[in-house]
């Protein structure tokens, strides 16, 4: 499956970005049954709604990312 994600381990937290607009970035920490996000912020100006469907393909993205860890 192709992900319009990249995770890069950052000490004890990963860098989440996604390669596409709105381009969200994110640090998780994901040795955790339910991932923890620190940290949001857009590259680009967005709508609400935009940053909403964001988020909500980030949670897929690590919800199948912890699934297959």
């Amino acid at each position: 499956m192709e992900s319009n994600f990249s995770l890069v381990k950052k000490g004890d937290y990963y860098f989440l970005r996604e390669l596409t607009y709105p381009h969200l970035k994110a640090f998780v920490h994901i040795d955790r049954k339910i991932p923890i996000i620190k940290e949001i912020d857009f590259d680009d100006k967005c709508s609400v709604s935009e940053k909403e469907n964001a988020l909500k393909e980030a949670e897929i993205f690590l919800q199948n990312f912890a699934a297959e860890k």
